[in-house]
C-alpha cells in the first residue's frame, strides 16, 4: 500500500530532506501524539539513495480513552524505514526550519 500527500514547503528540497533524514527527532515536539523517534540505522543503498530506519513511539494518549487499558506498549511503537502518511510532517518541518 502506498500512502502519499503533497504539501508546499517554503524551504529548499535538499534542506527538508536533510532534516527528515538526520534531525527527525527534533520535530517530535511539533508532531501530535509522538513521544519520541529514535534513529535505528542509517545507510546508503547500492544505488546511492540514503536510507534510514526510525523507531517511532506514540504517546499513551494516542488511543481513545475507552480502549487505552487494552493497548499494549508494543502497539504504540513502529519501526519505519520510510516516511509515509504523516500529514503533520511537512508543517512540522517548515516550523522547525523557520526557527533556524
Amino acid at each position: 500500500m502506498n500512502f502519499s500527500f503533497e504539501s508546499p514547503l517554503a524551504f529548499p528540497r535538499a534542506r527538508v530532506f536533510a532534516v527528515l533524514q538526520h534531525e527527525l527527532s527534533a520535530l517530535v515536539p511539533l508532531l501530535p501524539n509522538i513521544d519520541r523517534v529514535e534513529l535505528v540505522r542509517e545507510d546508503t543503498h547500492g544505488d546511492g539513495r540514503p536510507y534510514s530506519l526510525h523507531h517511532w513511539y506514540a504517546t499513551p494518549g494516542m488511543a481513545p480513552a475507552l480502549i487505552r487499558p487494552f493497548v499494549s506498549k508494543a502497539m504504540t511503537q513502529r519501526l519505519d524505514p520510510m516516511l509515509r502518511n504523516l500529514k503533520h510532517l511537512p508543517d512540522a518541518v517548515s516550523r522547525y526550519l523557520a526557527d533556524r
